[in-house]
Parts: structure tokens; sequence; C-alpha cells
């Protein structure tokens, strides 16, 4: 009896190998000349015209074996403009003629055209009035979410007074 492993496999006894020609060589360098003349052309040709989607943005291609990637500008910063803010009250306490003891929070909405960044993180500036003095406050918008003080206080001249925030920078 006898037991089969697998296929068998025949190795052809090695060949001579033959001493190249000059004009054999001068083939073959001739023929790599021309093909990396019709590479470079191709790469070339298609790197310049890189598609564009809708709305600007480049498209990623792949010309050969590189890939082509315009670099597409940051958005722009949101201006001031851009925001409102409204006071929550939360605490109140008045002191008759000698004014109000007040705790409020922001409440900040961005009412822009275009998105907000979400590469970086924005600082925006803001001050509220209203108070004895006028106060400078700040919050910070990561990938559009806001993050601001939860409780800001601030003295008031009289219980008729009305705070007021705007937003003076942006950064």
């Amino acid at each position: 009896m006898s037991e089969t492993t697998g296929p068998v496999l025949t190795v052809a006894p090695p060949v001579e190998a033959k001493k190249p020609t000059k004009s054999r060589i001068a083939t073959v360098w001739g023929v790599s000349v021309i093909l990396a003349l019709i590479v470079g052309i191709a790469i070339g040709t298609s790197s310049r015209s890189t598609p564009k989607s809708t709305d600007g943005s480049a498209l990623i291609g792949v010309a050969g074996d590189a890939a082509v990637v315009d670099e597409v500008a940051p958005l722009p910063l949101p201006t001031p403009a851009d925001f409102t803010i409204a006071i929550i009250v939360l605490e109140k306490d008045c002191f008759g003629s000698a004014g109000c003891s007040i705790v409020y929070r922001i409440n900040p909405t961005y009412t822009g055209a275009t998105p907000l960044p979400t590469d970086r993180t924005l600082t925006v500036i803001y001050e509220v009035t209203g108070g004895e003095d006028a106060k400078i406050g700040h919050f910070t918008i990561t990938g559009g979410t806001a993050a601001f003080d939860e409780k800001e206080a601030l003295a008031t001249k009289s219980a008729k007074a009305e705070l007021v925030a705007k937003v003076t920078s942006v950064q």
C-alpha cells in the first residue's frame, strides 16, 4: 500500500543563461525611458486637474500610485455679531437702597450663517453691563459645544437694573 502526500512537484533542470547582446540592452533601455516619460506625463496631467465637490472642497483621487489631495481652507472665525447671549437670573438678593446681588448664568447662542470650525477651540469674550461695574467673561467652543461657568455674580445699584451681555471678540 502506498500513501499519497499531495501533488508531486517536478523541477526542471537549470537552463544556462545567455549573455545579453548590445542590441538587447539598448532595446530594454529605450523601452524603459519611453515608459518613464509616459508615466510622468500621466501623473503630471492628472495632478493638475483635481476634481472639486459642489461646496468647493477637494475630492481625493488617485493618480497612478500617488494620492492627490488639495488643501481646503479653514473655516473663517465667527464675528461677535454671530452670537447672542441671554442672561438667566438664578438668584437676586436686594438690600433696599444699597442695590442687589445677582447670581446669573449665561445662555450663549450661535446665529452665524457658516458652520462653526470643529478643528479648533474658539474663545468668545463677552461683557456684561447693568451692574455697578461692567464684567468681562469668556466661554469656549470645542466641536460645537460651549463650555462656561455654571454661575456668575454681579452687584447692581438698584433692583430695577437689567443685566445685558454682548460678545466683544472671538479668538
